[in-house]
C-alpha cells in the first residue's frame, strides 16, 4: 500500500493545483468580461472533476489507516469512485443541456464522445472491480478512474484558457 500511498497523494497535489488555477483564471478575467455559456460549462467541469480527485483519492488511505482489509479497501474505493464519475456525468449532462437550451455555442462532439465513452468504459471497469468480478482487491481499477479524472481536468484548464 506504500506505492499507492504516494501516488494518491501526488494525485489529491495536482488535483488541489487544478482547483488553485481555475480560481486564478477566474480572479485574472477582467470583470467587464463576462463568461460564456461554453466557458461556464468548462469552469464548472474542471472545478467537479478537480474536487473529485481532492475528496476520493485520500478515501482509500483513510480506510487504510482504520487498517481495513485491502480486498475490502479497494473495492469502496472503487464503488465510491464509480459514484463520483455518476455525480461528474450527471453535472456535465445537466450543464450542456441548459447551456444547448441558453447558448448558440457548442461544445465539439469529438471532445464529448471521447469523455463519455471514457467515463462509461472506467465506469464499468469500476462497478466490475468493486463487485469482484474483475481485478479484486487490486488499486488499477481506482488509479485508472483518477488518472481519466486528471486527463479530464487538464483538457478542460486548457480549453478555458483557449487551446482548443
Amino acid at each position: 500500500m506504500l506505492e499507492e500511498e504516494n501516488i494518491l497523494i501526488g494525485f489529491a497535489q495536482v488535483g488541489i493545483a487544478m482547483v488553485g488555477f481555475t480560481s486564478l483564471i477566474a480572479a485574472v478575467r477582467r470583470r467587464d468580461e463576462s463568461w460564456s455559456a461554453l466557458d461556464r460549462l468548462r469552469i464548472g467541469s474542471l472545478l467537479s472533476t478537480s474536487i473529485s480527485i481532492v475528496v476520493l483519492c485520500p478515501l482509500p488511505l483513510l480506510l487504510w489507516s482504520f487498517h481495513v482489509d485491502e480486498n475490502i479497501l479497494w473495492r469502496v474505493s472503487n464503488f465510491a469512485l464509480a459514484f463520483g464519475f455518476i455525480a461528474n456525468g450527471t453535472y456535465f449532462g445537466a450543464k450542456a443541456a441548459q447551456m444547448r437550451r441558453v447558448s448558440s455555442e457548442r461544445p465539439r462532439k469529438l471532445s464529448l464522445a471521447t469523455i463519455w465513452a471514457s467515463n462509461v468504459a472506467v465506469f464499468f471497469l469500476l462497478i466490475f472491480s468493486a463487485l469482484g468480478v474483475v481485478f479484486p482487491g487490486s488499486a488499477a481499477p481506482f488509479l485508472s478512474g483518477i488518472v481519466l479524472l486528471m486527463a479530464m481536468s487538464c483538457y478542460f484548464f486548457l480549453l478555458l484558457l483557449r487551446f482548443d
